[in-house]
């Protein structure tokens, strides 16, 4: 990794690598998926076998190249699987995980998954979404593997694995894409992209150059449950937003901002006392930032990343090129 990532460098070398062995499984997986490869967690949310294998081989990698004294928070851990019902289902993770990374056994894919178990009470770890967008997987559609370096509080290092994101604008969101994108960034050091099989070559990333609201163009979840459609709907009105939004899982969305594809992520969670979980924003927020978009909560507040394992200091995402984000946080208070 060039000198132009700074002290940094080493850190960045590893995460891109784990990531992209990580990217390499989950693609794999996703195309072969069936029914028995999918759990239901106690929140009813769903598991898969990739967000597993995810997590352990970005562990294994990221633990072996920079040492055993790394932090690390992570979305998953291990309790599940370590039921007797279970077994096949840990027998076909460590098979994954053995197609592209070295392991032992079963043993040390629990080991593996639970160094993801740290209380996000340093200052300084590690956190990790191994799916992120786990229904998005599941259709066949946008998910990312997201990791991001956390260091007194502020993201310092991003990564967005995201195997069906092409770097090509004009290929639909619902389609896979051989290649796929990687995204990353470094705290000062702007965020660039680069094919998700190795960064042979690496583009930097702008956000869009527009600078009224009625030329922009949105992009929110697939799924309803997770942003408030009907008051997005409102805001964007009252911006005079006439462009339908794109819809997309995963932090995915951050990348489009960063890209320039759209000027807007809007999350406003269905659940007012929802906590946003870092692990679901801290990557994403630096690579958008690093592109000059404005990353805050729907009150305008800075993300928070010192209170643990979620933003309980923030509402909601507002992610925006500079212009229109005061505007955007108007239109969002007058509606809510």
């Amino acid at each position: 990794m060039n000198s132009e990532f700074g002290e940094y460098k080493k850190e960045l070398q590893f995460a891109l690598e784990s990531v992209r062995l990580a990217s390499k499984a989950t693609s794999k997986i996703q195309k072969s998926l069936k029914k028995g490869d999918i759990e239901k967690k106690t929140d009813s949310s769903p598991v898969t076998i990739a967000d597993y294998a995810a997590q352990a081989i970005v562990n294994k990698h990221l633990f072996q190249s920079l040492g055993d004294d790394q932090k690390m928070v992570a979305e998953e851990d291990s309790s599940n699987l370590k039921k007797s019902t279970n077994s096949e289902l840990l027998g076909e993770i460590v098979r994954k995980v053995k197609e592209v990374i070295n392991v032992s056994d079963s043993s040390e894919i629990l080991d593996l998954i639970d160094k993801g178990n740290h209380d996000a009470s340093s200052d300084r770890y590690w956190t990790l979404d191994p799916i992120d967008g786990t229904k998005g997987f599941i259709r066949g559609e946008q998910y990312a593997i997201s990791l991001a370096l956390i260091e007194n509080g502020e993201v310092i290092l991003g990564v967005l694995g995201c195997p069906n994101l092409s770097s090509n604008h004009m290929k639909p969101f619902g389609s896979g894409d051989d290649e796929g994108t990687i995204y990353f960034s470094v705290k000062g050091k702007g965020s660039w992209s680069g094919p998700t099989h190795g960064l042979i070559k690496k583009d930097r990333l702008r956000i869009s150059d527009k600078i009224t609201a009625d030329e922009c163009r949105a992009c929110e979840s697939v799924e309803s449950s997770h942003s408030r459609f009907s008051y997005s709907s409102r805001i964007f009105d009252k911006l005079d937003i006439s462009l339908p939004p794109l819809r997309l899982d995963s932090q995915c969305k951050y990348a489009v901002v960063a890209r320039g594809q759209a000027e807007i992520y809007l999350r406003i969670p269905t659940d007012y006392h929802y906590e946003e979980k870092i692990w679901d924003h801290a990557a994403g927020s630096i690579i958008a930032q690093e592109a000059g978009a404005t990353v805050t909560d729907i009150k305008g507040e800075q993300l928070d990343f010192r209170m643990g394992k979620t933003l309980k200091k923030n509402q909601g995402i507002a992610c925006t090129i500079p212009p229109i984000h005061n505007k955007l946080l108007e239109a969002i208070g007058s509606t809510l």
